[in-house]
């Protein structure tokens, strides 16, 4: 057995692999990964605001958001691991979020049953004429 028929027996090996490995595993994507999981956790679970974000996204400020505008932030935003406590009796992450979201960042905790956002980090003028409790600026 020459080269040429080695290299298309191992060839055709691995074709079988790919369709095999196809068949079972399908589409299935990448949703083992960390950051993924939580994402995903915060769909299936849903979230909900606490007082302050509650406060801001019901105010009527210069650039009103509602609830989807966040979830959809949400999808798009990055998990800082090293300014989480996932190993708390309450997990806790610090999401980044993205440049067109208002927030620099919120914190999401998984209770039993629901996400509930918290501690957001405001950009600079954004909600000016809001009148809530804490201050949320940087």
């Amino acid at each position: 057995m020459n080269f040429r028929q080695r290299f298309l027996r191992y060839g055709i090996g691995v074709i079988i692999g790919l369709f095999l490995s196809f068949f079972f595993f399908g589409e299935r994507g990448c949703n083992w990964m960390p950051a993924k999981r939580i994402k995903s956790r915060m769909q299936l679970d849903g979230v909900l605001p606490d007082v302050q974000l509650s406060c801001l996204i019901d105010c009527e400020g210069l650039s009103p958001i509602s609830m989807q505008d966040v979830e959809a932030w949400l999808l798009d935003c990055e998990v800082n691991f090293s300014a989480s406590n996932p190993r708390q009796n309450i997990p806790c992450y610090h999401l980044e979020m993205p440049e067109e979201s208002p927030f620099t960042s919120l914190q999401v905790c998984f209770l039993d049953s629901v996400g509930l956002l918290s501690n957001p980090v405001l950009r600079d003028g954004q909600f000016d004429r809001c009148n809530c409790d804490a201050n949320l600026s940087e």
